[in-house]
């Protein structure tokens, strides 16, 4: 299209004032922009390479999902040619970037031989028969500039090309500007239709861009194809538009002879698409799509997460009725704090990831979403089971991609911006993905919840930085009490891990006996297992662990007190040995001294950086296990040690003595004398301890998976539905 005195649109007054360039916002980006596009083309190149540089080595941008979309697209390719491709689509992304800035102020000239079509004797051969035409095009090359088709086209064609606005108001404004400079106009997606009809009635002939390749909303998925080794969901709104319209069908074939010059080729689909049958024209269009990305792999939008998805999903919560998708009724979801599941290989990430797992197995209908300001841990996070109804929503994904790369970027900032997202932002994404309860798994909910209207519960595990502060650094004790009287006022419900969390939560937060359930804490049956021989001398050899020990597991803190056990073998013979299995901090140093110094070396082993799948073998070679810490919010390796069949000795004064039941053996956490006699009646051939050992194993059933996760749901149900719950009750 041209302006009424014949000058190309490139050519006008850059600078915007009122109408659509309206906003101090808007002028500041344009400005910045169109400062930009001034510069050479080679010298955006180089900005370019820098720019690349950062995002595929520093960000890693969309790192997984390229890689897992290019692997299941090409299995074929080895990882160094996948590898190869990947690099490329970087370089081809960064230069899409500034060619998209260039195209502010790009002279026609330059545009013309930098973007050429192909093809368009056909193309302008049925415009000029006066039928309209709709082009398929894809995220291929730099698509912004196929807006410069109206150079191309006779002069009364209306080209045009559909997008989907923009959630900031400026950019849209700017992207406005940008693509219709060359002449093009741009139509809503929600318009196109109606847009359609109006050019039809005023009998203009159009030529009208549709990039279709993006992923449907869930209720727009009418048709699945095979798409890249990919079952695929795909848009059918453009052969629907096209099929009604009678208008004829083109492809358009984007390919890069070299950097910076782009071609498309126009390739002609039918110019009589009513006699097709149903979706035959969408699948021609991806067989078409497919054999252009195969060809010219690196210039597709990889970085787009476009198998997100899956039939699975969508033959759950939705059906088909005459054509029309229907939600089915929504199951119960349920949000997580997720941040310690895919963080925190023990602790809270082991509670929490053993809990959804336990519920998952029993709750097939309900949806699960964890939510964590990031990806973390691989091997942690796939230690989720892998359900239909499980996912995981990271802060990211409700970002535009600028705010996500400036906030890598930023790191300091970026930790702030986590921070304020799990405490507040998350609250938004709750509302977005229909949450109607939240469970804060590790003591904390964010502001926000009572506000939005979503119940939530929260399960505290300890109160150990008020009940014993001395443990503590002065300010983490006090971030600790603030989160924990915020975490009150947002609370519906409050769930305890032990009658002794509990009675602190009554005492320090005067909250009423009734808000507070008891739910002991989940633990997995995988101890239960018994190790092959041959693991079990495996890690023996690995760690060089003592013919006789006793064996401890835990953080290695001053609060654990081991020091206890140390202090209790010179009383036990000499031949057993305590394997001391944690995380070191600075009162393992202390402990480690008293050691050497009072010749304890050949009898004491620590051991650092255990994965978890060793620690069966060292429990089940132990004769017993101690566990003599003064305050515990539970006592996790207490069940995990008796599961192994070991006998345990704990320490009085919190709740141990809930963990380990009446035949574990209890000693107070300063007397290192009863500790050793404790010991005594543990090891091998003392009287009683087999029986006690298969009595123990009777009671830690109680917190074995499926019990506890009953009990969870019926928390989640009495909150949701108190009436139903009291009447179910009665």
């Amino acid at each position: 299209m041209k302006s009424n005195n014949g000058t190309p649109k490139s050519n006008q007054t850059p600078l915007p004032s009122g109408g659509v360039g309206g906003g101090l916002s808007f002028k500041l980006i344009y400005a910045i922009w169109y400062a930009l596009s001034l510069l050479p083309l080679r010298a955006l190149y180089v900005i370019s390479d820098v720019l690349c540089l950062l995002i595929s080595r520093v960000v890693k941008y969309r790192h997984r999902v390229i890689w897992n979309n290019l692997k299941v697209s090409f299995p074929e390719k080895s990882e160094d040619e996948l590898r190869r491709i990947e690099r490329g689509f970087y370089h081809y992304f960064c230069d899409y970037v500034v060619e998209t800035i260039k195209l502010l102020s790009i002279s026609e000239e330059e545009l013309r031989q930098r973007m050429t079509f192909t093809g368009t004797e056909e193309l302008n051969r049925v415009l000029s028969s006066g039928q309209s035409c709709g082009v398929y095009l894809g995220h291929l090359g730099c698509w912004e500039w196929i807006t410069s088709l109206p150079f191309w086209v006779p002069e009364e064609v209306q080209c045009a090309q559909i997008y989907h606005p923009l959630e900031n108001t400026a950019f849209d404004k700017l992207f406005l500007r940008l693509r219709e400079r060359m002449g093009a106009k741009s139509i809503a997606m929600n318009d196109t239709l109606r847009e359609v009809v109006r050019l039809r009635r005023e009998g203009k002939v159009a030529c009208i861009g549709f990039i279709s390749d993006q992923k449907p909303h869930w209720v727009n998925i009418h048709h699945w194809v095979d798409f890249l080794h990919h079952d695929t969901p795909v848009l059918t709104g453009t052969e629907r538009i096209i099929r009604s319209s009678g208008f004829a069908a083109f492809y358009g074939k984007m390919t890069r002879p070299k950097r910076g010059y782009y071609n498309c080729e126009f390739q002609l689909m039918t110019t009589n698409p009513k006699p097709l049958e149903e979706w035959q024209l969408t699948d021609q269009y991806f067989q078409l799509l497919e054999q252009n990305i195969c060809s010219n792999p690196t210039i597709w939008l990889w970085s787009h997460d476009r198998w997100k998805r899956t039939r699975e999903v969508f033959n759950r919560r939705f059906e088909v009725k005459d054509g029309k998708v229907i939600a089915r009724p929504k199951p119960l979801t349920i949000g997580f704090d997720a941040k310690r599941v895919v963080r925190n290989a023990t602790g809270l990430g082991s509670y929490s990831r053993t809990l959804i797992n336990s519920l998952t197995a029993v709750d097939t209908s309900s949806r699960f979403i964890l939510y964590a300001p990031d990806a973390g841990n691989d091997h942690l996070r796939q230690q989720v089971a892998a359900c239909s109804n499980v996912e995981f929503a990271y802060m990211h994904s409700s970002l535009s991609s600028l705010h996500r790369s400036l906030s890598t970027l930023l790191s300091p900032l970026s930790s702030l911006h986590k921070s304020y997202w799990r405490s507040r932002g998350i609250v938004k994404d709750l509302k977005r993905d229909g949450v109607q309860l939240f469970h804060g798994l590790s003591g904390e909910l964010p502001k926000g919840l009572k506000d939005a209207g979503i119940r939530s519960i929260v399960t505290i595990h300890d109160l150990i930085f008020l009940r014993h502060p001395e443990y503590y650094k002065r300010v983490d004790a006090r971030l600790y009490e603030r989160k924990f009287r915020r975490t009150l006022r947002e609370a519906d419900h409050i769930i305890a891990i032990s009658e002794c969390t509990k009675r602190d939560i009554m005492h320090f937060g005067n909250v009423p006996e009734e808000k507070i359930s008891v739910v002991y804490q989940s633990c997995s049956t995988y101890f239960k297992s018994r190790e092959a021989e041959s693991r079990l001398q495996d890690v023996n050899a690995r760690y060089m662990l003592p013919a006789r020990y006793i064996v401890s597991v835990g953080t290695i803190e001053e609060r654990k007190n081991i020091l206890l056990a140390v202090k209790a073998l010179p009383l036990l013979p000499d031949d057993v040995c305590l394997v001391v299995v944690g995380r070191s901090t600075p009162y393992c140093e202390q402990v480690k001294r008293y050691v050497e110094e009072h010749g304890l070396a050949s009898r004491v082993l620590f051991l650092h950086k255990v994965p978890n799948e060793h620690l069966p073998s060292i429990y089940q070679m132990a004769e017993a296990c101690v566990y003599p810490s003064r305050y515990e919010g539970f006592g996790i390796p207490i069940i995990e040690a008796i599961q192994s069949g070991l006998p345990v000795v704990a320490a009085t004064g919190s709740c141990l003595e809930e963990a380990g039941g009446p035949d574990t053996l209890y000693v107070d956490p300063d007397d290192h004398e009863a500790m050793a006699e404790a010991i005594r009646r543990c090891l091998r051939g003392a009287e009683g301890r087999d029986e006690r050992i298969r009595r123990s194993m009777d009671y830690v059933k109680r917190f074995e998976n499926q019990d506890v996760a009953l009990q969870i749901l019926s928390e989640y149900k009495k909150l949701l539905n108190p009436a139903g719950s009291q009447g179910a009750t009665s």
